[in-house]
């Protein structure tokens, strides 16, 4: 059955049910999601709820400039991030494995996060870095707190400052202490 609409066409279930994805909103709780990382590990944000604080970041492609100045950053804070009680998670659409995989790219900047191969864009779409299964992830982080809400959405990367950037805003949002001086 086709119902019309707003001089739009919908099937008339999609209408009675609405879409079921979560929307991903500051303040709500942070879609859950499980993806093996290129180790293999199962990654879900539900397995740090009440734990630790996550920063999840997506970048388009590995052996990129942009993308090495993103994540080198990340990792040159990454003591900071791990003394804050917060898991760092890089998302891109590449393998794991193979001479341009995430693996490779992790060994050759010594990056110490894992990093999810989405290559089914799934994780992307769910957290609208990308819109359908054929785009790269748009280059944005999303920070989460210990209780799996969205703080804060940033799809205004600075790829030269984005590592102190995420702290900067964790302190800010008051996800962890600011040192006493």
């Amino acid at each position: 059955t086709i119902v019309q609409s707003d001089d739009h066409t919908f099937p008339s279930r999609m209408l009675q049910i609405g879409d079921p994805t979560p929307r991903l909103e500051v303040g709500k709780p942070a879609p859950d999601f499980s993806i093996p990382d290129m180790n293999g590990v199962v990654r879900r944000v539900s397995d740090l709820r009440g734990r630790k604080n996550l920063l999840l970041t997506f970048f388009p492609k590995c052996f990129t400039g942009g993308c090495v100045n993103h994540l080198t950053g990340i990792q040159n804070e990454y003591s900071n991030y791990i003394a804050s009680g917060t898991e760092v998670w890089a998302v891109s659409i590449d393998p794991a494995q193979g001479e341009k995989g995430q693996i490779a790219f992790a060994e050759k900047w010594k990056l110490q996060f894992p990093l999810l191969p989405d290559e089914g864009r799934n994780v992307s779409i769910l957290y609208g870095a990308a819109q359908n299964p054929n785009q790269l992830a748009s280059r944005m982080s999303v920070l989460i707190d210990k209780d799996g809400i969205v703080r804060l959405i940033d799809k205004q990367v600075d790829i030269h400052t984005h590592g102190s950037d995420m702290i900067l805003q964790m302190r800010r949002l008051g996800m962890i202490e600011t040192p006493k001086n």
